[in-house]
């Protein structure tokens, strides 16, 4: 909601930048991306729809291109960003993945 409405600023790993600075660095698409996967999981989710436990999985990988984007501007922070945000991100996918489609296969069935 808050990437849509643009209230305030947003915080992208050390940088608080202005939904302005947000638009013209090219984070936004990712930014409103993962704000609405998000709300749109968990109504699947609650509601037990298989769909769903796909975009739980894609919920870690959209937001990828952002540390990408941030190198741009900041090409000595590649280990802290590259290693720890997308490492992370593809662990945190896996495990989605396997809970959901093997170990709670059945609640969605």
């Amino acid at each position: 909601m808050v990437s849509v409405f643009q209230v305030g600023s947003t915080r992208i790993f050390d940088e608080t930048l202005s939904w302005g600075q947000v638009r013209a660095d090219g984070y936004y698409p990712f930014v409103v991306g993962s704000g609405l996967a998000m709300v749109v999981t968990g109504v699947g989710i609650w509601q037990r729809w298989k769909w769903s436990r796909w975009l739980v999985v894609l919920f870690y990988l959209i937001p990828l291109p952002i540390p990408v984007i941030y190198l741009r501007s900041h090409p000595q922070a590649v280990t802290d960003v590259i290693f720890s945000y997308g490492i992370s991100a593809v662990m945190w996918a896996g495990f989605f993945y396997w809970y959901l489609f093997y170990k709670q296969k059945n609640a969605f069935d």
